[in-house]
């Protein structure tokens, strides 16, 4: 008797573009807000990294959101054809369970 092995948890697509600009506020702070006189040595490469990584933690979301709507368009466009879902989408899908 095989026992087969639940899906590992899917994590949100938006993780990824959250900690960048998290992180790049953090940055942002200490490069601009702070008063904390340790921190003026790294002011520089806090404002660089602010920039980075905010306009980098931007571009990473608005991408994986056009990315997640045409995802859903495709899907409820098979949805409404009739069409079978592919392999590769019956093996991610990790909603149902037999047991």
């Amino acid at each position: 008797m095989s026992e087969s092995k639940p899906a590992p948890p899917q994590i949100s697509p938006y993780v990824f573009p959250v900690l960048l600009i998290g992180f790049g506020l953090w940055c942002g702070y200490d490069g601009w807000l702070t008063a904390d006189a340790k921190m003026a040595e790294h002011q520089t490469f806090n404002r660089v990294a602010c920039g980075v990584l905010l306009l980098w933690g931007a571009i990473d979301f608005f991408r994986t959101h056009k990315r997640e709507v045409a995802y859903k368009l495709r899907q409820q466009a098979k949805t409404e054809t009739g069409d079978a879902p592919e392999p590769a989408e019956v093996a991610d899908n990790s909603d149902s369970s037999d047991n």
